[in-house]
């Protein structure tokens, strides 16, 4: 079985498996970056709000701060990341992802499946 994934409005993918959710940026996020010089995550058991500042990625072009798209609990972080941060913008997918965390099944409801998030994204490219 296929994991399921979903999105939130700030371009974040999250794919659940079983009672952890691998979260990473979406293709989106890693277009804006060019050589990218450090991403900083959140210490494991780190406890988050929605809105809360999820994520900083620090590249040559922009330095962008990523928000929690809910409450969430942080499980473990992709230490390949501290190494090479390059891989955020290279494989935003695979090995790019950013952290895993547990996250209520109601905050899972209420992200976008794949087909609202194509929608979001062709009223974001003709605004």
């Amino acid at each position: 079985m296929t994991p399921e994934v979903r999105y939130s409005p700030e371009h974040l993918w999250l794919r659940q498996d079983g009672e952890r959710v691998t979260v990473g940026v979406t293709e989106q996020i890693s277009r804006m970056l060019t050589w990218v010089k450090a991403v900083t995550l959140p210490a494991p058991g780190t406890r988050l709000a929605g809105g809360e500042e999820l994520a900083a990625i620090e590249s040559q072009k922009a330095d962008i701060s990523i928000a929690a798209p809910a409450a969430l609990e942080v499980l473990a972080v992709n230490d390949l990341l501290a190494a090479d941060p390059m891989i955020v913008r290279m494989e935003p997918r695979g090995r790019g992802w950013l952290l895993a965390a547990s996250l209520e099944s109601s905050a899972w409801r209420q992200l976008l499946d794949a087909a609202e998030y194509d929608e979001l994204l062709q009223t974001q490219t003709q605004a």
